[in-house]
């Protein structure tokens, strides 16, 4: 009976505890049903908001619009259209500020603010919540152009007056050394180009523009200090510059340097040298061309008529009378030596040297004939040795003695004397000599004796007892003559009153 009673009460206990179970089920069903429903509750909600507020991390222009509407979003837009301005840099520390007042800086509605916000999938905002993925978005903002190109046109550094343009880099002479002078930048600016710049800037929102960033704003040098060629010509002017050539010449030294030289290069009113060759080359010609006519002046010191200048002889022959510079060759002689920095000591390449460097030429042993005064005196070693009157060539174009500086071609004795030859072979005249002393072989002209003559001195050459050009002497002065003169002594021919044939 005991037992019955115990699985009885078993039995009977079963049934009450399964609808417990069954009731705490429902219960947890509904409150996850209620959950569920807050949820989507709250989801929809949220996702509804969406559709007219923007997703967290929606940026406009750098503006953070995120939970705004559009209306709000556009209103801080416009409120910080307000407080905009860019500063603009120029070179040389230059700045100016524009703010949104001076452009009428402002903004407009777009599409763009609209689109973005229609265009949210409003169901994915949990996703956009969680990652927190920015939406960045760009709108143009309205200015007035007008106002920013006036506004920049007044400014001083966009006037052209104002403006200093860039100066290429070039060869100087700075307290007599030759060096680059670096290239200057300047501040000139191509307005277009600025403008422009500032308009993209304004346009894109920007705070700051340095125009010194912006591409051909500033004008630029063309030539700057590590340029090859400015750094070739200083080479170049500084080897030519560094030669010296010291000419020795008859009566002294004439130095050919620097100080000279560097008046044969180009110069620009911006005191920029430069090397060029055809200049050179012509100055180099006009220097050697007046030292040849320095020197062609013969300058001689007579025994009773002072210093005189000595020229050729203009009675049409071929004779090295005097001494001259080989004008051609001496250019391009000196032209080699300056190009490659020579420093020399030389004397000029000579058409005809002189007898010696010594007294302007000539030397201290010398036959000095004045055709004037009829007379001619000789030296040794700067002493007067012996002076005698003489005879000399008629004057007539044909057979007056021409006035140059000669030297005795030869001695000779017992020389005879020749005219013109005849078509028949004999001579217009023939005259022996004792003593023949030529100067002038071209045309036979010479110191000889003359017996013939019954006085010498005065005026007899122009009385019709002149000779065909030769000296005429006593016997016993030529024979004097003879013993003191070797050859290679230097002749001075000149009239010391003028020659009216010359």
């Amino acid at each position: 009976m005991r037992e019955n009673t115990v699985e009885g009460s078993i039995n009977n206990e079963m049934p009450g505890k399964k609808s417990s179970h069954k009731k705490a089920f429902r219960i947890a069903m509904i409150i996850l049903g209620v959950i569920v429903v807050v949820i989507a509750g709250v989801y929809l909600k949220i996702a509804i908001d969406y559709n007219t507020h923007f997703f967290k991390g929606t940026m406009i222009n750098n503006i953070d619009v995120s939970g705004m509407t559009l209306e709000e979003a556009e209103n801080e837009l416009k409120a910080d259209a307000k407080k905009y301005s860019i500063t603009i840099n120029f070179r040389g520390g230059v700045t100016d500020t524009i703010s949104s007042s001076d452009i009428d800086y402002r903004y407009e509605h777009v599409k763009e603010v609209t689109n973005a916000l229609e265009e949210q999938n409003i169901f994915s905002w949990p996703a956009n919540y969680i990652t927190g993925n920015k939406n960045e978005i760009s709108v143009d903002m309205v200015y007035n152009e007008e106002m920013l190109t006036n506004l920049l046109n007044s400014y001083d550094t966009m006037k052209a007056e104002n403006m200093i343009p860039p100066t290429n880099a070039y060869v100087s002479n700075k307290d007599g050394n030759f060096e680059i002078a670096e290239e200057t930048y300047g501040n000139q600016l191509d307005t277009e180009t600025v403008i422009n710049a500032a308009k993209e800037a304004v346009s894109n929102s920007l705070a700051t523009i340095n125009i010194e960033d912006v591409e051909n704003a500033y004008a630029t040098p063309s030539v700057y200090k590590d340029d090859e060629g400015l750094t070739s010509t200083l080479s170049l002017i500084n080897t030519f510059t560094s030669a010296s050539i010291t000419y020795d010449l008859p009566g002294g030294n004439e130095v050919l340097d620097k100080a000279t030289t560097i008046d044969w290069l180009m110069v620009d009113e911006n005191g920029a040298y430069t090397y060029d060759e055809a200049n050179i080359d012509s100055k180099a010609d006009e220097y050697i061309t007046q030292m040849k006519a320095k020197v062609q002046k013969h300058t001689f010191k007579t025994s009773s008529s002072g210093d005189i200048n000595i020229g050729f002889t203009v009675r049409g022959y071929s004779s090295d009378c005097g001494w001259w510079i080989d004008k051609a060759s001496e250019v391009s002689q000196m032209l080699s030596e300056l190009k490659s920095g020579t420093v020399t000591e030389r004397q000029p390449v000579w058409g005809v040297a002189p007898f010696t460097l010594e007294n302007n030429g000539y030397g201290y042993d010398y036959v000095e004939i004045d055709i004037s005064s009829q007379h001619l005196w000789v030296y040794k070693s700067s002493n007067l040795v012996f002076e005698t009157d003489i005879v000399s060539g008629a004057m007539v174009k044909e057979r007056y003695t021409p006035t140059g500086i000669y030297k005795v071609a030869w001695k000779e004795r017992d020389h005879v004397l020749k005219g013109d030859r005849r078509p028949d072979g004999s001579y217009e005249y023939e005259t022996k000599v004792s003593y023949w002393l030529p100067f002038i072989t071209d045309i036979g002209i010479g110191m000889h004796d003359a017996t013939w003559q019954s006085s010498f001195g005065g005026d007899r050459y122009m009385t019709g007892n002149g000779s065909h050009g030769c000296i005429n002497l006593s016997m016993s002065s030529v024979a004097r003559i003879y013993s003191l003169v070797e050859k290679g002594t230097p002749v001075i021919v000149y009239y010391s009153k003028g020659c009216p044939l010359e």
